[in-house]
């Protein structure tokens, strides 16, 4: 829980290019919180063209969700109020904004670090514990 909130608009952040290693398209994002510490974040994110990234494993726990326009998560699309949570260190399939998109994004316990695999499969090998090990 955070220790002080206060209400915001949005409009009064500026947009910077998204910090979404290993994406490929046209995002950008308001940074809404950051925590300097562990670099914990949320962002509104807006797809300015389509973007995407394919499975992988992310550094912090990663939500998304949709405000306006769509997502696809693994093949499956998501409209306005679409909502996906992966927690860190755990493979996460390939996800894909369509232009015009707007999408609210928290990055929890860790920054915006994502180690990209071919496919969800492959993620999941990488994540999970290796056998023998006790």
């Amino acid at each position: 829980m955070r220790a002080h909130v206060e209400l915001i608009h949005e409009d009064d952040y500026i947009f910077h290019t998204g910090e979404l290693p290993s994406g490929e398209g046209k995002i950008l994002e308001r940074r809404l919180s950051t925590d300097e510490e562990d670099g914990s974040s949320s962002l509104s994110l807006h797809a300015i063209g389509d973007w995407g990234r394919s499975a992988g494993i992310a550094h912090a726990d990663t939500e998304f969700y949709v405000v306006e326009g769509t997502m696809i998560y693994g093949g499956q699309e998501l409209g306005p109020g679409g909502y996906v949570q992966v927690p860190r260190g755990t493979a996460m399939d390939w996800v894909r904004f369509r232009e015009g998109a707007r999408i609210l994004h928290w990055r929890e316990y860790g920054d915006c670090g994502f180690d990209p695999y071919t496919n969800v499969a492959e993620a999941s090998a990488k994540a999970a514990p290796e056998s023998g090990e006790g």
